[in-house]
């Protein structure tokens, strides 16, 4: 009869394939810090036929600023898998595109940061540097709230930011109080009945006060 020869075949994956590869996130939103919270990102190698591929060196490109990926790059481990988190003190969408050696993923994956919570209160318009006593300052003022990292609170349309005068001997006029939009309070009717040198102090909840220039 016949005598055969039998050996160990060893079979290896094929290159990275654009499409068969895959990229995975634990959480679409997540809020600003930094790094404490962060978004666990998976990239999986295959080749064509669905086969992981080990050692694979991984790299992520992720639109925006502001933010830290760990590990800076990566190697696929035994099944074809390289583990990365994004962390960011930028409130902001930002895309993540994932090459495998050398080759660009097609998926591609959005994820957004939030905001921290409310931190201090930011002056973006101040009131005019001189006005007539009884007229409405011709620049009105306009305040930011802000979390630790600088970030507007923009869903935040309930807070009420108050302004009041420091200097002289009257009532601020006008509406001192306003609702904030988007994390913006705009002052609009805001005037002084005194010939006076003073300043605006704006509040709101248990923020410190800001204080403007003079006027």
């Amino acid at each position: 009869g016949l005598v055969g020869n039998t050996g160990l075949v060893t079979v290896t994956p094929g290159p990275v394939d654009a499409g068969s590869s895959t990229v995975a996130v634990d959480y679409a939103g997540q809020t600003v810090s930094s790094g404490s919270k962060v978004i666990s990102i998976t990239v999986t190698a295959n080749d064509a036929a669905g086969n992981s591929i080990p050692g694979a060196a991984v790299t992520l490109a992720i639109t925006g600023s502001s933010h830290s990926v760990n590990p800076v790059s990566g190697t696929t481990d035994a099944s074809g898998k390289a583990i990365f988190t994004l962390s960011s003190t930028k409130a902001e969408s930002k895309t993540i595109t994932v090459t495998a050696n050398g080759t660009i993923l097609a998926q591609t994956k959005l994820v957004t940061f939030f905001p921290d919570a409310a931190s201090r209160l930011e002056i973006i318009t101040q009131p005019s540097a001189s006005a007539t006593a009884g007229e409405v300052f011709a620049q009105q003022p306009a305040v930011n709230i802000i979390d630790q990292f600088e970030n507007l609170i923009s869903d935040d349309n309930a807070s009420h930011v108050g302004a009041v005068a420091i200097g002289g001997s009257q009532m601020l006029q006008g509406m001192a109080t306003v609702t904030v939009s988007n994390g913006i309070a705009v002052f609009s009717t805001l005037s002084y009945t005194e010939a006076a040198t003073l300043t605006l102090s704006f509040t709101t909840g248990s923020l410190a006060p800001v204080a403007s220039n003079s006027i």
